[in-house]
């Protein structure tokens, strides 16, 4: 049996127009505007460069390049599919770009830049279950190093998700365990926690926001 949340397995969920809802559902818009609020706080000022992990179809990565006009973007997410389709989305944005890869080996191929602003957002969960702790927590090690002196790392991501096969993957503990993995590499400045309603499943989910800055 293939091994799931491997490249094949989000090629196989993208063959579907907006599998998760990242561009119509409500829920999904909502907590996209509630991270930029977030982000907007805690930036000195506004960001130059924008990495995206998990770009997935541009649905947040549109945004971003709309919050943030001046900004370049890069978005990084390892289905091909994927990628095409944000192609298609984010044409009309010279300032974006996107990679096709895999995140965990991505870094070679922006090593030497720095960002002010990372959004890391629906993904760790996937990479904890491919990944040992050791192997994550030198992935965190070299995330928090692409920052700027004055960058943020910006993360959302649903807590205990029911009824789902992803649902071992984002059980409180593991969540707990990444949060502080994080902590312990740069400064958190920003939890919240948030029950709402995704009217395409008609189930309440509960995520949260986390922000932290790079340890001067």
């Amino acid at each position: 049996m293939e091994q799931k949340w491997t490249k094949s397995y989000f090629d196989e969920i993208y063959l579907h127009k907006d599998p998760w809802y990242f561009f119509s559902s409500d829920y999904e818009q909502e907590k996209y505007l509630r991270q930029i609020r977030f982000i907007k706080e805690h930036l000195r000022m506004p960001p130059n460069e924008i990495l995206e992990l998990g770009c997935a179809e541009g649905a947040h990565t549109l945004l971003l390049a709309n919050k943030f006009p001046d900004a370049h973007v890069t978005g990084i997410d390892i289905s091909t599919r994927a990628i095409k389709k944000a192609r298609s989305n984010l044409r009309s944005y010279p300032q974006v770009n996107l990679i096709e890869a895999d995140i965990a080996d991505s870094f070679k191929m922006i090593k030497t830049r720095k960002f002010d602003l990372i959004i890391f957002s629906e993904t760790v969960y996937y990479m904890g279950a491919t990944l040992s702790v050791c192997q994550l927590f030198s992935f965190f090690t070299k995330l928090v190093k692409l920052l700027t002196k004055r960058g943020i790392l910006c993360l959302a991501n649903i807590i205990e998700q029911k009824h789902s096969e992803e649902t071992i993957l984002n059980m409180r503990p593991v969540m707990e365990c990444y949060y502080t993995l994080l902590s312990s590499l740069a400064v958190p400045v920003h939890r919240s926690t948030y029950w709402e309603t995704k009217k395409e499943s008609n189930a309440i989910y509960e995520y949260q926001i986390w922000l932290f800055r790079k340890m001067n």
